[in-house]
C-alpha cells in the first residue's frame, strides 16, 4: 500500500446512515413520496459511499440532497477511510479496516462515490479486472479538480519572505544557502518541542528500507548509520534527519513536519539532497500534527484539497516538472505528480437510476470552488450537510445544469414518446430510454437543445449490446438484410461472405461449407462422399471415408481416428492415394493414411511381408533357424510318408474294424474342417466366433507353411512351392518303392507295388478337397474399387497378370482330373479285379461291398465344393446356396445307401452333414445384417450348430479310440457302440440257418406254398432285405450254387405258389358274404420252422 497516495483517517469510525429528515430545498420532494431504486433485482435506497475527508463528504452530501429532494430517491450513506475501498464497495464487496476481504457481488448496496485519489494507480486497473465477474464499477471521469500532495509551505513563512526580501519560499531554488537564508523567515529546529515529535524509528516502520534506498540513490553515507539490523537513518536526537546542506550548521535548517509515519519522507529527503535544500525532517505525534504546524507556519507535508490547513493557505513547493521515468526508478528529483480525482458509479446504475447517474456524471467543481467551499465550511463551523445545503441554496444556477431534462438523453440513451416508442424528434419526445440492442445512440441537436436518439442499425450492421453508440458491420461470414438487427446471421452451409457489412451471402455452387459462416471461397469444399484433387471434386472411391471438406492432401495426413481416412480393410499407395485396393483381412489393413499396413506388411493390399521376412503376428526377418526348421520339416515329411505305408495297408475285410472306424472318423473330421475352410473362402463378414473357427479350418485348405517366404520371395513362387509339395509327396512313394526293391528285397521288406499305389491314393483322397481348393487359387479373384481383380489367397497378385501362377494351378487340376478318372475306372473294374483290389483299397475298404464305389461320391463332393467360391465370388448368398444344395444331395444319397461299414459312421456322417447344411442356411440369414435381436439369435444358433458338429465328431473319435483300447488292452470284443446295438453271435445265426435249412428240406410242397404266400405279405423293404441277406450269405459261405439255377428253381416254386394263392383268393371272395372271417391258410409249419 502506497502511503503517499493513501488518504485516510486512522481513528475514523465507520457508519451507515440515511439522508437528513430536514429538507434543504424549497421545492423538495417529500420523504414519503421518494422511491427506491432496483439494483440486482432488489429494491433499495441509492447508496452513496463517501470518503472520510471533508471535501468528499461535503460533495457526497450535496449529491445526496439533489438525489433525494430533486430526483425523489431514498438515499443511504456510508463512510470509508481510504480510496482503496471505493471500487470494492461499489462491486458489493465486504471490507475490514483498509482492505477488501471478498464476498463480492449482488446485491450491491452502494452505487456512487466521489473523490477517488487512486484513479491513475496501476492497482486500479488490476482491481477492475478482478471485480469484472461481479460487475466492475464505471469511471465517471474527473470531479473537476486535481489533488496534490507533497512539500508545502504555510502562509506565515511564505508571506514573511515575500514581505521582507521578496524571497519566494514556494520555489526550491529559494533554499540555496549560497544566495539565500530561508531559515530567517521560518521556524527554527531548536524552537520545536522534542516531546511533540516521534522518533526516527517510526519513519522506518512506515517505510522499511528507507535508509538503504536513500544511500543507494544518493550515495550520502553520512545520512545513514550501520546498525546490527541493517542501515538506519542518522537522526539528531533520534528526532531530526538533517539534509546535507545544513548538517554542519543545524541553525540553518528549515523544519519540515510530517504526519503519521513520516508521510512523504522518501521523496522529500531526496529532493533536499539533489537541490541542496537546508531542511530538517521530523514526524509529529498524530494529535499534534495540525496544531504544531499552525504554530510553526513553516514547511510540512500535506495534501489539497483539505480543511486541515485551508485557513493557512498552504502552497506547494515547486520543483522541476514530474518525471515518470525517474519516479519509476525511485529517483525523486522532481515534483510529485498531480492526481486526477475521479467519480465512480456501480455498473448498471445508468439503467436503475438514470437521472441520478447523469447528476453524478455531470457534477463538477473547480479547485477554487472546492477550496472556497472548504474555507466556508471551516469558518462556519457547521456540519457537512449544512455546508452542502447552504451552497445549493446559494448557487442554484450551478447545480441545475447537473440535472438533465426529461428529453436530454445521455450517451447510450434515446428519445421516446408517451407510448414508450423511440422517436427521432425532441418535439415528439417526453423522455429518454436506453437504446436497445439493434440500435445505436446518435447525437442530435435542434432548437430545443442537444440530445441523443436511438437509430436502428442499417442492413449489413448490427449491435448486440444496449446503450451502444455504434453499429458494428457484419463480420466476414455473417450478413443481415434488415434494419435493427441485434446480431448478424452466419452464412448458411453452402455459402460464404468475404467482406464486412454485407447483406447477402455468396453461394458456393456445387460445393458446400463445413460450418456456418464461411469467410472466403476457400471455405467452399467438396460435399460428403467427394474428395478434392487438383481443385476438382471427385467421387470418393470405395474404401475411403470422405466427410465434407475431404482433400487428397488431408487424406495423406489422416490417422486412424480421423473421419477422412482409408477405411479398415482397404489400402492405397501414397503415390496414388485414390487408387484403393480391398484387402483380404482388416487386420492387415488398419486404415488411416495411404500406405498404412499392419505389422510391416507391404503390397497393394498389404498381402505379404517384404523380401527376406515372413509373417508371425508381424513381419519377422528370416534367420538360419528358419532354414533349419524347413530341413527338419522335410525330414519329418519323408518319415511320415514311409510310415504311412505301414499304417494304412491292412488287408480288406467286409466287416468294419475298430481301427477302420477310427481312421474313418478322422477322415470325416478332416472333411468337416475342409468344408468349413471352403465356407471361409466365400467373401463375407462373419461373426467373431465363426470367423475364428473358419480361420482355424482354413489351415486344412492351405499348404502354405509360416516361413515359406524365406525360401522363395514372391507370392507366385510361394504358390509354386505349395504345388511342388504335392508333386514331391506323390513322387516320394514310388521312389520309396524303388529304393525298397533295390536295397530291402533280399530281406523280404520290399514294398508291394499295389499297396504303394493304395497309399498314394489314400493321401490324394484325404487331401482331395484341399488340393482342389489349392488348384483353383489363381482363379479365385475378387474385385477392387479400381475395377482390378486380385487373387484372393495372394492379394498382392492381380488376376491375369501372373501366367506362372495360373500354369501351376492348371497343372494341379490336370493331376487331380487324372487321379479322379483313374478312381472312376478302378471303381468300374473293381468287381473283376480280385487280385488288384489292394491297389484300390483306399477307395473301397471303408464301405459295404454293395456300395464299394461310394468313395467316388466323396471325391466328387470334395472336388465340387471348392468351386462354389469360384463360380460367382462376389455373390456369397449364391455360393452358400450352391454348397447347401451339393451337401443336401450328398446327404440324401448317403442316407439312402448307408454306405459305411459301421452303422455309427453312417449316423455320424448324416448328422454332421445335416447340421452343416443347417449352418449354411443360418449363414444365409447372417447376410441380412440389419442388427437387432434377430441377428444376435442367428449368431448364437450358428455358434451352437458349429459346436455341435465338432462335438459329434470329437465324440465319435473318442468312442473309436475307447473301443480300440477295449479290444487291444482290455481284450473285450464288444462292438455295441460301433454297431449301434447288439448283434447276434455267429453261432446263433448259424443255428437259425440250419433250422431254416431243415425246415426247407423237410417241407412238403403245401408248406412251401404257405411260405411263398407269407413272403408275398412282406413290405418291399423287408423283401429286399431278405433278398440281400440271401446273396450276402451265399457270398460269405461260398455256396457252390449257380445263381442262375438257384434263381430259376426258386422262381418256378414261387410261380406255382402264386397261382394257387390267386385261386384261393377268388374262392374267398365268393364265400366272403357267408362267412364271418376270411380263411388265412395254414401257418403252423412256418411258425415251427422259425422257432
Amino acid at each position: 500500500m502506497n502511503p503517499i497516495l493513501e488518504i485516510l483517517l486512522v481513528a475514523l469510525s465507520l457508519g451507515v446512515g440515511t439522508a437528513s429528515s430536514v429538507s434543504c430545498l424549497r421545492d423538495a420532494i417529500p420523504a414519503a413520496e421518494r422511491i427506491n431504486i432496483t439494483m440486482d433485482g432488489v429494491s433499495m435506497p441509492l447508496g452513496i459511499w463517501q470518503n472520510a475527508w471533508d471535501s468528499s463528504v461535503i460533495i457526497s452530501q450535496m449529491y445526496g440532497i439533489i438525489a433525494s429532494e430533486v430526483l425523489g430517491l431514498h438515499v443511504e450513506f456510508a463512510t470509508g477511510p481510504a480510496s482503496e475501498l471505493i471500487l470494492g464497495k461499489l462491486a458489493g464487496c465486504a471490507h475490514q479496516g483498509f482492505e477488501i476481504v471478498g464476498d463480492c457481488g449482488p446485491p450491491r448496496r452502494f452505487h456512487v462515490s466521489f473523490e477517488n485519489w487512486l484513479t491513475d494507480s496501476p492497482w486500479t486497473q488490476q482491481w477492475l479486472t478482478e471485480l469484472e465477474p461481479y460487475g466492475a464499477p464505471i469511471n465517471l471521469g474527473s470531479i473537476g479538480y486535481e489533488g496534490k500532495s507533497g512539500m508545502f509551505v504555510l502562509n506565515g513563512s511564505l508571506h514573511a519572505g515575500l514581505q521582507d526580501s521578496g524571497l519566494s519560499l514556494d520555489f526550491y531554488r529559494s533554499y540555496n544557502l549560497a544566495f539565500f537564508d530561508p531559515s530567517q523567515y521560518t521556524a527554527k529546529v531548536s524552537e520545536v518541542d522534542l516531546a511533540l515529535l516521534k522518533g526516527c524509528d517510526s519513519i522506518e516502520l512506515g517505510y522499511p528500507g528507507i535508509a538503504d534506498l536513500y544511500l543507494k540513490i544518493t550515495g550520502d553515507d553520512e545520512g545513514v548509520l550501520e546498525a546490527p539490523s541493517g542501515k538506519t537513518l542518522s537522526c539528531w536526537q533520534n528526532k531530526w534527519w538533517l539534509a546535507p546542506a545544513c548538517r554542519s550548521d543545524m541553525s540553518k535548517c528549515v523544519p519540515v513536519i510530517m504526519p503519521f509515519t513520516g508521510w512523504g519522507m522518501p521523496e522529500m529527503m531526496q529532493q533536499a539532497f539533489w537541490h541542496g535544500m537546508p531542511l530538517a525532517f521530523a514526524s509529529a505525534i498524530d494529535v499534534e500534527f495540525a496544531s504544531l504546524n499552525r504554530e510553526l507556519q513553516s514547511l510540512l507535508y500535506t495534501w489539497v484539497p483539505d480543511t486541515a490547513f485551508i485557513l493557512d493557505s498552504p502552497s506547494p513547493v515547486i520543483f522541476p516538472d514530474h518525471s515518470r521515468e525517474q519516479y519509476a526508478e525511485k529517483v525523486y528529483k522532481t515534483m510529485n505528480s498531480k492526481v486526477v480525482l475521479s467519480k465512480w458509479a456501480s455498473r448498471g446504475l445508468q439503467t436503475a437510476a438514470r437521472y441520478a447517474f447523469l447528476v453524478a456524471e455531470r457534477l463538477e467543481f473547480s479547485i477554487e470552488g472546492i477550496n472556497g467551499l472548504l474555507r466556508s465550511h471551516v469558518l462556519s463551523g457547521e456540519d457537512a450537510w449544512t455546508t452542502a445545503c447552504t451552497w445549493l441554496q446559494q448557487n442554484p444556477a450551478a447545480w441545475r445544469d447537473w440535472i438533465a431534462s426529461k428529453t436530454s438523453c445521455a450517451v447510450g440513451f434515446g428519445l421516446v414518446d408517451g407510448s414508450g416508442l423511440l422517436v427521432q424528434n425532441i418535439s415528439q419526445a417526453v423522455g429518454c430510454t436506453h437504446c436497445p440492442a439493434g440500435s445505436k445512440s446518435t447525437p442530435m441537436s435542434d432548437a430545443d437543445g442537444e440530445t441523443f436518439v436511438c437509430t436502428p442499425c442499417p442492413p449489413g450492421f448490427s449491435q448486440e449490446n444496449p446503450f451502444s453508440t455504434t453499429c458494428e458491420p457484419c463480420r466476414k461470414g455473417t450478413v443481415t438484410n434488415s434494419y435493427g438487427s441485434e446480431a448478424c446471421l452466419p452464412c448458411s452451409v453452402g455459402s460464404y461472405q468475404n467482406s464486412t457489412g454485407q447483406t447477402l451471402c455468396i453461394s458456393c455452387g456445387l460445393r458446400t461449407t463445413q460450418l456456418l459462416g464461411g469467410v472466403s471461397y476457400m471455405d467452399c469444399v467438396c460435399n460428403e462422399g467427394q474428395i478434392e484433387e487438383d481443385g476438382a471434386c471427385l467421387e470418393c472411391p470405395l474404401g475411403v471415408n470422405c466427410p465434407v471438406g475431404s482433400t487428397v492432401a488431408l487424406l495423406s495426413k489422416a490417422h486412424e481416428t480421423n473421419a477422412l481416412r482409408i477405411i479398415e480393410g482397404f489400402h492405397s499407395d501414397p503415390a496414388t492415394p485414390l487408387q484403393v485396393h480391398k484387402c483380404v483381412s482388416e487386420k492387415f489393413c488398419p486404415g488411416g493414411p495411404p500406405g498404412s499396413c499392419a505389422g510391416g506388411r507391404v503390397g497393394i493390399t498389404c498381402g505379404a511381408c517384404p523380401n527376406g521376412e515372413y509373417w508371425a503376428s508381424k513381419c519377422e526377418a528370416c534367420t538360419s533357424a528358419t532354414v533349419v526348421s524347413w530341413a527338419l520339416g522335410a525330414a519329418a515329411l519323408a518319415i511320415g510318408v514311409v510310415l504311412s505305408y505301414y499304417a494304412i495297408t491292412s488287408s480288406l475285410s467286409a466287416k468294419a474294424s475298430v481301427l477302420m472306424c477310427t481312421g474313418a472318423s478322422i477322415a470325416i473330421m478332416v472333411s468337416f474342417f475342409q468344408n468349413l475352410g471352403v465356407v471361409n473362402s466365400i467373401r463375407m463378414d462373419w461373426p467373431p466366433f465363426l470367423s475364428k473357427l473358419f480361420e482355424v479350418a482354413s489351415v486344412f485348405l492351405n499348404l502354405e507353411a509360416p516361413a515359406t517366404a524365406c525360401l522363395v520371395g514372391t507370392d507366385v513362387w510361394q504358390y509354386g512351392l505349395q504345388i511342388s509339395f504335392v508333386y514331391v509327396v506323390a513322387l516320394m512313394l514310388p521312389a520309396a518303392w524303388v529304393l525298397s526293391n533295390i536295397f530291402l528285397k533280399r530281406c523280404g521288406l520290399a514294398w508291394d507295388p499295389l499297396k504303394t499305389i493304395s497309399v498314394m491314393g489314400t493321401i490324394f483322397q484325404l487331401g482331395f478337397t484341399t488340393l482342389a481348393a489349392l488348384s483353383r487359387v489363381p482363379f479365385v479373384c475378387y474385385r477392387h474399387p479400381t475395377g482390378q481383380y486380385s487373387v484372393a489367397q495372394h492379394s498382392n497378385v492381380l488376376c491375369g497378370e501372373s501366367p506362372h501362377m495360373e500354369a501351376f494351378g492348371i497343372s494341379l487340376m490336370v493331376v487331380l482330373m487324372i487321379f479322379l478318372s483313374a478312381c472312376f475306372y478302378a471303381a468300374a473294374r473293381a468287381p473283376t479285379w480280385s487280385k488288384k483290389l489292394p491297389a484300390i483299397r483306399f477307395l473301397i475298404f471303408r464301405f459295404r461291398p454293395q456300395v464299394w464305389w461310394f468313395g467316388l461320391v466323396l471325391l466328387v463332393r470334395g472336388g465340387v465344393l471348392p468351386l462354389c467360391g469360384v463360380v460367382v465370388p462376389d455373390m456369397p448368398r449364391f455360393s452358400l446356396t450352391m454348397m447347401g444344395s451339393i451337401l443336401l444331395t450328398y446327404l440324401g444319397v448317403q442316407m439312402w445307401l448307408q454306405p459305411w461299414k459301421a452303422p455309427i459312421l453312417n449316423l455320424v456322417d448324416s448328422l454332421s452333414t445335416g447340421i452343416f447344411v443347417l449352418l449354411l442356411f443360418v449363414c444365409l440369414g447372417l447376410q441380412n445384417d440389419d442388427g437387432g435381436v434377430e441377428m444376435e439369435a442367428f449368431e448364437i444358433l450358428a455358434t451352437l450348430l458349429s459346436s455341435s458338429i465338432a462335438g459329434i465328431l470329437l465324440l465319435m473319435l473318442c468312442t473309436c479310440v475307447w473301443s480300440l483300447f477295449q479290444r487291444q488292452v482290455i481284450g473285450s470284443h464288444s462292438d455295441l457302440i460301433l454297431n449301434l446295438g447288439r448283434c447276434a453271435t455267429n453261432e446263433k445265426v448259424l443255428d437259425k440257418l440250419i433250422e431254416i435249412s431243415h425246415c426247407i428240406s423237410a417241407a412238403a410242397e403245401d408248406q412251401q406254398h404257405e411260405w411263398v404266400r407269407s413272403l408275398d405279405n412282406l413290405t418291399v423293404y423287408d423283401l429286399h432285405a431278405v433278398d440281400v441277406v440271401t446273396e450276402v450269405l451265399a457270398d460269405a459261405m461260398l455256396l457252390q450254387v449257380s445263381r442262375r439255377n438257384f434263381g430259376s428253381s426258386s422262381q418256378q416254386r414261387v410261380g406255382t405258389s402264386r397261382r394257387r394263392i390267386s385261386e384261393e383268393r377268388e374262392e374267398a371272395e365268393v364265400s366272403e358274404e357267408a362267412e364271418d372271417a376270411p380263411e388265412l391258410g395254414p401257418s403252423c409249419a412256418r411258425a415251427s420252422c422259425w422257432v
